[in-house]
């Protein structure tokens, strides 16, 4: 369930913290994932120019550290329908007992069909690969490849403005339910039992809610509901490239788990510093895949 362009919630008080349910964590506070992966060649990727068009050819020398100098504004506005990859980067921290204080990436790779008219345009996405990076290494979560296939297209606007001498865009808000059919998405509490009559199973896998695989320490199987939104803004860097940053929040609660040891994680927030959760498109070519794009992840970024 996807709902875009909305108010802050009212699950969300001023500052950011989540106050739908007394069990609150990340949006998918995990360490690994497991996906298909395809060995294909790299250049076949990215939409990038040739050396005789003035470009490397190779996906793996374009830049992407922000080093682009600003696109001219008065080619506004730019073309940019097309196929695109995307790289969703949301920082978490969480107060872990004992440990302290804990940093985590959920970084999400996507395959984005961009419609444009005028200034205005349309992000068609799909979620292609999830990887997970944290400070803390006593345990990791595997998201399955069912988890990732259950995640629902979404659609959503987005528009380009003139500011400061850039090129700038805004990508709406978009709330997404997972694991559950709310009819009040923004105002209903979060199921927090399996015997909800509002719980689905998405994954298709007999068991309610999203699966989740924790290994370490103590390994089984959670089974999740989720609730979070996120919107974009940032500048045009070429008609091939565009970055910026990310706003966010989120919930998750613990429908049930293979073992009592396992349960909703402490309380965590988005990141204070607002640059450490941020966002990148790459233009490729259109018949890239999602895999392909999950396998070429490090060349494409």
């Amino acid at each position: 369930m996807i709902v875009s362009d909305l108010d802050m919630s009212p699950w969300s008080d001023v500052d950011g913290g989540l106050h739908g349910s007394p069990k609150m964590t990340a949006w998918i506070t995990i360490t690994v994932v497991l996906l298909p992966i395809l060995s294909i060649d790299a250049s076949s990727v990215c939409a990038n120019p040739s050396p005789e068009d003035g470009g490397s050819g190779d996906a793996a020398s374009q830049p992407t550290d922000g080093s682009h100098s600003p696109m001219d504004a008065s080619e506004f506005p730019p073309e940019l329908a097309g196929t695109w990859a995307q790289k969703l980067v949301q920082t978490a921290v969480t107060d872990v007992p004992v440990v302290g204080e804990s940093t985590t990436e959920t970084i999400t790779y996507l395959r984005v069909e961009l419609d444009q008219s005028g200034e205005t345009f349309e992000l068609d996405s799909r979620v292609c690969d999830v990887v997970i990076r944290s400070d803390v290494d006593m345990f990791e979560t595997i998201v399955p490849e069912a988890f990732v296939e259950a995640l629902p297209q979404s659609n959503r606007k987005g528009r380009l403005m003139h500011e400061d001498g850039e090129i700038r865009f805004q990508v709406e808000r978009r709330l997404e339910i997972r694991g559950a059919q709310l009819r009040s998405p923004e105002h209903e509490y979060l199921p927090e039992e399996a015997s909800d009559s509002r719980v689905v199973d998405p994954d298709n896998d007999g068991h309610s809610g999203l699966t989740l695989r924790v290994d370490g320490v103590v390994s089984g199987e959670i089974y999740v509901v989720q609730r979070g939104w996120d919107r974009y803004t940032g500048r045009v860097v070429s008609e091939d490239r565009m970055t910026g940053q990310v706003e966010w929040d989120s919930e998750q609660n613990v429908l049930d788990s293979t073992s009592l040891f396992i349960g909703d994680q402490p309380p965590t927030r988005p990141h204070p510093d607002d640059d450490q959760s941020h966002v990148e498109f790459v233009r490729i070519d259109e018949e890239t895949s999602c895999s392909e794009i999950a396998s070429n992840r490090e060349e494409l970024f």
